[in-house]
């Protein structure tokens, strides 16, 4: 069956969209612990490759998978682990990861899940359905449930000058390098560009210098699912 028919179908069943948060006390008397199982498609990737760009960037395409777990609060330093380490971590056959924070107890924890595949050429990001505020107590064990739905997509394209020679997509939340276009010749088109992120388009020259915009951010929603930039 091909990746982009379990990706869809998962939306809607198991095989990605659910990241179940058991969220119990460890052995500190004042921390919690919150766990993530996030279930793949086990198709893994070739392990080939940094997963980080000279950029900073994390590489999708390289890495063919990547989940987040995050918790915050007002009163709280915030915590992350994200998924792959290592380019071999997403070998073939891997159908779920297992994430772990410790987070402080108290209340108003905000838990926050999101994943992102790379399959059939394209990038796929899987959100939440709604936030997440989680009231950590000693000694309680809770088991929660966060559904991650696949993102509706819209489309980022433009003009570019003679002098772009290639152009990337990026998730700027998440700093991940979503999709990449090289020979572009005059034009680009990101059809796959995931709703609800905040995103941004970053190119190289014919001389290999590499440029971005701070202040050219940009969100798609489904009310304005099209953004075009001339580069």
């Amino acid at each position: 069956m091909p990746a982009t028919d379990l990706i869809k179908r998962s939306a809607h069943l198991t095989l990605l969209p659910l990241a179940v948060l058991a969220i119990c006390a460890c052995s500190s008397p004042d921390s919690g612990q919150v766990v993530a199982r996030f279930a793949l498609p086990g198709a893994g990737a070739s392990g080939e490759g940094a997963l980080q760009n000279e950029q900073g960037l994390f590489v999708l395409e390289t890495a063919g998978a990547y989940v987040a777990l995050t918790a915050s609060a007002a009163d709280m330093d915030t915590v992350k682990e994200s998924w792959p380490v290592e380019p071999g971590d997403y070998l073939p056959g891997t159908d779920y990861v297992d994430l772990t924070l410790k987070v402080p107890a108290g209340a108003a924890r905000r838990v926050e899940a999101i994943a992102f595949l790379f399959a059939d050429g394209r990038p796929y990001a899987f959100l939440e359905e709604q936030k997440l505020l989680v009231d950590l107590e000693e000694g309680e064990t809770r088991d929660i449930t966060i559904e991650l739905l696949e993102a509706e997509v819209g489309e980022v394209s433009g003009s570019t000058a003679d002098e772009v020679a290639e152009v990337w997509l990026v998730d700027v939340g998440e700093m991940i390098l979503l999709t990449s276009l090289s020979s572009v010749g005059g034009v680009y088109e990101f059809p796959f560009a995931p709703l609800n992120r905040e995103l941004a388009v970053y190119w190289f020259d014919v001389n290999g210098e590499y440029h971005t915009d701070s202040q050219s951010t940009f969100v798609l929603t489904p009310d304005v699912s099209k953004h075009t930039l001339d580069l």
